[in-house]
């Protein structure tokens, strides 16, 4: 899943938590659908079978098949994170304490 890159643009009024919890649940959301499939060697997906295309028109379709299919999602996760920013706020909160443990964690075991 490395070559796979995760973007939002937000404008500034959403705040700073909304956007990465909205990345986040996309990213998991992502991983579960399509993870095992693109980790394999095998062709994409979401690729059309007709062997005659040109790389262009299968970077096309795949971005067609992708909207077609994990658009819904997108809209999906974007409307939970603007109608509950609340919760975003909270769980945003939550992964920095994590992480902050998590660190002081590894500092202990270090020393």
């Amino acid at each position: 899943m490395d070559s796979v890159v995760f973007l939002v643009v937000a404008d500034e009024s959403i705040g700073r938590s909304v956007p990465f919890v909205f990345l986040e649940r996309v990213k998991d959301d992502f991983k579960q659908r399509y993870g095992a499939s693109i980790k394999s060697a095998s062709d994409h997906p979401l690729a059309d079978d007709d062997e005659d295309d040109d790389l262009f028109e299968d970077r096309f379709s795949i971005a067609y098949n992708l909207d077609r299919e994990f658009g819904p999602s997108l809209k999906g996760h974007m409307q939970y994170c603007l109608t509950h920013p609340e919760e975003m706020s909270k769980l945003s909160k939550l992964k920095a304490q994590i992480t902050e443990v998590k660190g002081i964690m590894m500092d202990n075991i270090e020393k």
